[in-house]
């Protein structure tokens, strides 16, 4: 039996100075904020009986060896490998922010905006705190990545996510 469940990851833009919105997040800074964050997570590994064990040996890969992560870094690729993305170095080769918003228009349409896995990246799934379509006033990041385990006869499967990190 296989236990599907996510981790999230949600990154906010406070107010400030009394404001009453919170300023928008897809700013070229916040982007490459977050590329230095996902960095540290997918350094993030744990010791499982005597193994190591990082995001990439728990997190769902429907199609191949690509983790089913959703974010906003997708469309960014990584170099040559087709179907790697989040490559921070590609962010400004990619023409950086506006890359982002030509993706949200074009989301299902587009090979070059679909994320690693070969999925269309639906950026209400990727962002937060905006209204109707105007995803460029978002002020939140959400990244998701889902896990998998296999349970094993003791009902303890989901021990290899869940160890603390090393």
């Amino acid at each position: 039996m296989t236990t599907t469940f996510c981790l999230q990851l949600i990154l906010a833009t406070v107010t400030d100075n009394g404001n009453s919105t919170s300023p928008k997040i897809l700013s070229e800074n916040n982007i490459k904020f977050l590329f230095e964050i996902q960095k540290k997570v997918d350094a993030i590994c744990a010791n499982y009986s005597g193994s190591m064990v990082s995001l990439q040996d728990i997190c769902m890969k429907p199609l191949d060896k690509n983790c089913a992560t959703q974010s906003v870094l997708q469309v960014y690729p990584k170099g040559r490998v087709c179907g790697s993305k989040m490559d921070p170095k590609n962010f400004d080769d990619y023409g950086g922010v506006e890359h982002l918003n030509y993706c949200f228009e074009h989301y299902s349409s587009t090979e070059q905006c679909m994320s690693a896995f070969k999925a269309p990246l639906d950026p209400s799934t990727v962002l937060g705190g905006f209204s109707g379509n105007d995803y460029s006033r978002a002020s939140v990041f959400v990244v998701t990545y889902p896990v998998n385990n296999v349970v094993d006869k003791e009902g303890n499967g989901t021990r290899k996510a869940l160890v603390p990190p090393c």
